[in-house]
């Protein structure tokens, strides 16, 4: 080959990068934009009940952090069907045979949906070692029997939301969790307070605006679909009566493992915020900025990767692995860039940062330096997240569950108790810990990528 076909070809590699990345963030933005919108709706149930009173906060704060849990497994179990719908999309499958997964998603939905139903109702007695007062209790337990009655429509919207980003449309999330923040914004002013002559009924309030925020949210996107005559040929509601068992069980071995690596994932950070709990109101608090905006900016990294399970399963779809690969290495590398920008803006203002969310000279000491951990965390979690969107679309999700297992229990809950408890060193030590485990768990996702890329090629 020749000097002129060498350039040609490599100027014909970076045009293939560059369109490449485009279509990844022409996807991945909506997405970003509609977690964004969803996390939304927490703050504000909080920043309302917040200013309704200091009890029906504390008991939002207890029922929402029990019942994500249980809305995050079921929506990594039905995560499956839009890996599924992106390779038959991209295979040129008949639309009806992708319709028929989307119903057995629905059954997936309704069915966890039931269960989830009773385990959000009936957990909170479990959970002695909160020690609540016995008003925040009654409380808790009303929002989270309030919020059981929206969860038949969070699976419904989530099995109709997969369906859409398997086809590569995903502006539709967006503007349907918008949808469903206006309905929680104008639902909690009437519940929480009693406006427009609605009872007044605080932390519960809060809960049956959620519960109806989701059927907002579920029966949109359906009208929609409805409505739309170019999804009519994928037969989505004459299937429904249709039971494939086959299809199922495809359904649930994909994403059992996915929901099992949130669950995994969030437990860890939700211990750790309990471990912070011991060093004191100022610590604690630091910490939840920290959090707080970790959380927000991994929106980022979040919907990028959701958009490269997309895209990779539409290329194994076309049987194209040599785009697949490629799609796969521009994403961890963006995921990889993206957090760098984080990181370098946060050892550059973590006080400026820090200000937004108190004006406590103490707590902004201690939040500072928690501020510098979270920007190093931030370049192995945007690593970490984009690898296993990538391993999600090669179906390849046990692995996932597995190393998420080993790094955020085995590393970085076990490291943390050791070095933050046992040795001492407070707050720092559980984010050296935390940082120690999403690096475990980028090196694994990115060892595991490298070697399933060679086979495949």
């Amino acid at each position: 080959m020749d000097r002129f076909e060498t350039i040609i070809l490599s100027r014909q590699r970076w045009i293939q990068v560059i369109e490449e990345t485009q279509t990844l963030f022409r996807l991945a933005i909506p997405l970003i934009l509609a977690q964004l919108a969803h996390m939304s709706m927490g703050f504000v149930d909080t920043a309302m009940t917040g200013n309704y009173n200091a009890l029906d906060l504390a008991a939002v704060a207890i029922g929402d952090k029990s019942v994500i849990v249980v809305v995050l497994f079921g929506f990594g179990l039905i995560t499956s069907v839009q890996i599924l719908v992106a390779q038959l999309h991209g295979g040129h499958v008949e639309p009806e045979q992708i319709g028929l997964h989307v119903v057995q998603g629905i059954w997936v939905g309704q069915m966890y949906g039931i269960l989830g139903w009773f385990v959000v109702r009936n957990i909170l007695p479990f959970m002695t070692f909160l020690q609540m007062e016995p008003e925040v209790f009654a409380l808790a337990q009303g929002y989270m029997e309030a919020f059981s009655w929206g969860l038949p429509a969070t699976f419904l919207f989530i099995s109709f939301r997969v369906f859409y980003e398997g086809l590569s449309i995903s502006r539709l999330t967006f503007y349907f969790t918008c949808l469903g923040l206006l309905v929680n914004i104008l639902g909690n002013y009437m519940l929480i307070f009693g406006h427009f002559g609605a009872p007044e009924m605080g932390a519960v309030g809060a809960g049956w605006t959620s519960a109806l925020a989701n059927w907002a949210m579920a029966l949109g996107i359906i009208l929609y679909t409805m409505i739309k005559k170019r999804y009519v040929k994928y037969h989505i509601f004459s299937q429904l009566r249709h039971f494939s068992w086959k299809t199922i069980k495809s359904i649930l071995q994909v994403g059992t493992p996915i929901g099992i690596s949130f669950f995994i994932e969030v437990s860890m950070f939700a211990l750790f915020s309990l471990m912070m709990a011991r060093f004191g109101v100022t610590v604690l608090a630091a910490n939840q900025i920290a959090l707080n905006y970790a959380a927000l900016i991994f929106m980022v990294p979040l919907g990028l990767a959701m958009a490269t399970t997309i895209r990779i399963g539409n290329a194994l779809g076309k049987n194209s692995m040599q785009q697949a690969n490629l799609i796969g290495v521009i994403s961890v590398i963006l995921g990889g860039l993206l957090m760098s920008i984080s990181c370098i803006v946060l050892l550059l203002f973590p006080a400026h940062i820090a200000l937004i969310y108190s004006k406590d000279e103490a707590v902004i000491a201690v939040a500072v330096k928690l501020m510098i951990l979270v920007g190093i965390s931030q370049i192995s979690d945007g690593i970490q997240v984009t690898a296993a969107g990538v391993l999600r679309a090669w179906k390849d999700t046990k692995f996932v569950m597995l190393s998420a297992l080993i790094s955020f229990w085995g590393v970085g809950l076990s490291l943390g108790y050791l070095i933050g408890i046992k040795l001492e060193y407070g707050a720092e030590g559980l984010w050296f810990s935390m940082i120690m485990g999403l690096v475990v768990m980028a090196v694994s996702l990115c060892t595991r990528f490298y070697f399933i890329s060679r086979q495949k090629s």
